[in-house]
């Protein structure tokens, strides 16, 4: 709405000034006719022209301006003069007032929730590879513990683990589903093949990166 208002105020201001301009021209243009001095319809044309032209741009120097929270009556009266270059280069590079210090207040605040972040994933990444550790070492196999194990933060496939089974060295490649009971893998065979694995969580005598 103060937007409006003060568009308004301009565009009252201007046509009144149009009006006193036109009304002096009008006189001018009878006494010269009473005199019967000639004068150059072509050159009073392009005098019209010229002034539209000053008024469109102050206009739209005006519009920029205020749209970015400066003022507009300088910047219309500039563009007045400039004949659409000085609203052509305001629209380009002007910013909007304050928009600087706004982004520059809330870059600390976003570096900082960003270092929150970061460290609170460390230590959830930390608690749970302690977690894991922990099963490991009490030996508690379970579908939950395969189930998380099977995959990496971002969802690749995990591995490889160094595991003892039934009493047998083995390297699991990766582990390809999870059942109540038994662990489905592809294992790494000595003649450097790969097969599948059912694995039974009673068999397993280690689980280790």
């Amino acid at each position: 709405m103060e937007n409006e208002e003060v568009l308004k105020t301009i565009w009252a201001a201007l046509t009144k000034a149009w009006e006193w301009f036109c009304g002096v021209v009008h006189i001018c243009v009878e006494k010269l006719l009473a005199e019967d001095v000639t004068y150059n319809p072509k050159a009073i044309f392009l005098m019209l022209v010229i002034v539209t032209i000053m008024l469109a741009s102050g206009f739209w120097a005006a519009s920029i301006a205020k749209s970015r929270r400066y003022n507009p009556i300088l910047h219309f009266l500039i563009g007045c003069v400039s004949f659409f270059v000085y609203p052509i280069i305001i629209l380009l590079a002007m910013n909007i007032k304050g928009s600087t210090d706004i982004v520059a207040a809330s870059k600390p605040e976003d570096d900082e929730s960003k270092l929150l972040e970061a460290m609170k994933a460390q230590e959830e990444a930390a608690a749970q590879a302690a977690k894991e550790a922990e099963e490991a070492a009490n030996g508690d196999w379970s579908q939950a513990y395969f189930t998380r194990i099977a995959r990496k933060a971002d969802g690749t496939p995990a591995g490889p683990w160094h595991v003892v089974f039934a009493g047998t060295p083995i390297v699991v490649r990766q582990i390809l589903e999870v059942l109540p009971d038994t662990v489905v893998t592809e294992i790494e065979a000595e003649d450097g093949e790969t097969r599948k694995l059912r694995i039974r969580f009673n068999k397993i005598d280690s689980w280790t990166d």
